[in-house]
């Protein structure tokens, strides 16, 4: 069938050409009679074809004039279903979020007659604007916010950037607790604390119409006292209290200024009357200006006295010096001083200065002692006996002597050697083997070459000396540090003092106030031990620390004092042999 047989114009033309023929429930002719199975070119079953589907198609369509749909229409994304004469209200899906827009004038309202709800795809409630009642907004289900007759109703906590809040009488805010409550006014009237008071009047609290703090108009804080002498002032019922101030005022009016632990159980930290600071204790030491710790555990750091300007000790068990919860220095209970390590000796790698002058160093890989001298030859050790310069090590671009002392002036009564071949024939050169290694070498015993040349030899046969030596290594806890708890109890102290009532009539004291501005109340946290009875570890994890619970225990043995020798004492010797066998030489050769 062609294009325009589709048209509706072609169907009303059909429809005309159809009235001129014979129907077929019959009718008169007025012509001859033919057969044809088309009409007009048109198949006669494909015209039936074409009339139904055009009725089915017309009956099904929505009038203009309005009607009942019967399914559902199907926009595209972000085609619009438009309303309003101007499209003002727009309905559509964008591809990623589905809109309604008011493009147009006036405003976009939403009206129901008896509730207006947002739900969430799962059913949970996110709003509710209820007719004539409440507006509800719901998190996760829960309602956290409605408004009632009266104002608005919040469950949980209101986080703000700022609430302002103002009526036509006193009180503006009012917060109401059980049993009483604390309003607070804008007014002028002092019978009430207040919040962003009036020209020249302070800010004052109340429990039970009594004044408790007061800030005044140039900004000094009163606690028990009306008015502050300083920045801040705490004053008990007897006047003594807490006093800070950018003037002579100090920190506590007495004499001594104490801070204490919870409920003044224990006193923690005092300053004494002449600057004495005592952590833990009381200061007592003529020459300390800070005591730390306990009687047998005390860290003194004093100024200037007899002589020592400034130093640190510890009365037992050494003092470490730590970086990230790792000694790196000790000074233990004998003055000696150990870097890289916690005891003296040479067993462990380190250095130890002992205080009686010996230096020891060990070192795993290395040289253990490195002297550079810079820019010139020269000495770069001497040695002295008492203020007597006997030897030195000198070094020059290339090379390095090793001096003893042999200048002619510090000698007398200078004689030739004789009988230098008797003697030389009295050494007894040896080869032998190294316990330590197996090295074998060749070379003289020490005893046996004392005899010979004395001065060659130093110690004595099968001599023993008294060594220091480690029994036990201290030993310690690694743990995690515990805290105290804050002020949060009532001390018999305070049970004492004169009665407050607050504003539910229980009793306050004046002492729990001034405390309460200072402290802050906080559970105590128990100690964690790691491990016990362990020797000081290289490394902790972080916030670990260690302390030594057992000290190191120290003793003294017997051991060999081994002899040494300088076999540069038998050159003399070598030297004059030599001679006086060329002597006998010469002369055999004149006789001969």
């Amino acid at each position: 069938m062609s294009k325009a047989r589709d048209s509706v114009e072609d169907l009303k033309t059909l429809d005309a050409n159809l009235a001129a023929k014979l129907p077929k429930s019959g009718g008169a002719l007025t012509g001859a009679v033919t057969t044809n199975s088309t009409f007009d070119g048109v198949a006669i079953a494909t015209r039936d074809g074409i009339l139904t589907s055009t009725t089915a198609t017309a009956n099904a369509a929505l009038p203009k004039a309005g009607g009942t749909m019967a399914g559902d229409t199907i926009h595209g994304d972000n085609v619009k279903a438009k309303f309003g004469t101007g499209g003002d209200l727009e309905i559509y899906h964008d591809g990623s979020h589905s809109r309604i827009k008011d493009v147009g004038t006036g405003n976009l309202s939403i009206s129901a007659s008896a509730r207006i709800g947002l739900d969430a795809s799962n059913g949970d409630n996110m709003g509710a604007f209820n007719e004539a009642g409440s507006v509800q907004l719901f998190h996760n289900g829960s309602q956290k916010l409605a408004t009632t007759s009266t104002g608005v109703d919040v469950t949980g906590t209101v986080t703000a950037d700022g609430l302002g809040v103002s009526g036509n009488s006193s009180p503006n805010v009012s917060v109401t607790s059980t049993g009483g409550s604390v309003t607070l006014w804008s007014g002028a009237d002092d019978a009430a604390g207040y919040v962003g008071t009036q020209s020249n009047h302070p800010l004052v609290l109340r429990t039970n119409q009594t004044e408790r703090m007061r800030i005044d108009t140039s900004g000094r804080v009163g606690i028990g006292t009306a008015s502050p002498a300083g920045t801040l002032q705490v004053v008990g019922p007897t006047g003594a209290g807490v006093s800070l101030s950018q003037g002579s005022e100090n920190f506590y009016a007495g004499s001594t200024h104490r801070f204490y632990s919870a409920s003044y159980a224990a006193e923690r930290m005092r300053i004494d009357s002449s600057g004495k600071v005592g952590i833990g204790r009381t200061p007592t030491a003529s020459y300390s200006k800070l005591e730390v710790g306990g009687a047998d555990n005390t860290a003194l750091i004093n100024a200037e006295a007899s002589g020592v300007f400034a130093g640190l000790g510890v009365q037992s068990g050494g003092l470490g010096l730590y970086v990230n919860n790792s000694n790196k220095m000790t000074i233990n209970s004998s003055g000696a001083v150990m870097v890289g390590k916690t005891t003296t000796g040479f067993a462990t790698t380190g250095v130890s200065l002992i205080a009686a002058g010996e230096i020891d160093i060990t070192a795993s890989g290395g040289a253990p002692l490195f002297l550079r001298r810079n820019s010139s030859n020269g000495t770069i050790q001497a040695f002295y006996r008492d203020a007597t310069a006997v030897g030195s090590i000198s070094v020059t671009g290339s090379a390095t002597a090793y001096n003893t002392s042999s200048d002619y002036r510090l000698k007398t009564d200078v004689q030739p050697m004789t009988g230098a071949t008797a003697t030389f024939m009295q050494l007894k050169p040896c080869n032998f083997e190294w316990i330590a290694d197996g090295t074998r070498v060749d070379g003289f015993l020490a005893h046996e070459l004392g005899e010979v040349i004395p001065a060659a030899a130093t110690g004595s046969k099968d001599a023993m000396k008294d060594e220091e030596y480690e029994v036990t290594p201290a030993t310690g806890d690694v743990y995690t540090a515990g805290s105290d708890a804050g002020f949060n109890e009532v001390s018999s102290a305070i049970e004492a003092s004169p009665a407050y009532y607050d504003v539910d009539g229980n009793v306050i004291k004046a002492e729990v106030v001034a405390v309460a501005a200072v402290h802050e109340a906080f559970d105590s946290v128990d100690e964690v031990i790691h491990s016990s009875d362990v020797e000081q570890p290289e490394t902790l994890e972080d916030g670990q620390q260690w302390r030594e619970t057992t000290a190191q225990v120290m003793a003294t043995r017997s051991v060999p004092d081994m002899q040494g020798i300088d076999q540069a004492k038998v050159v003399p010797l070598l030297v004059a042999t030599i001679q006086e066998l060329i002597a006998r030489v010469e002369a055999l050769e004149v006789v001969g």
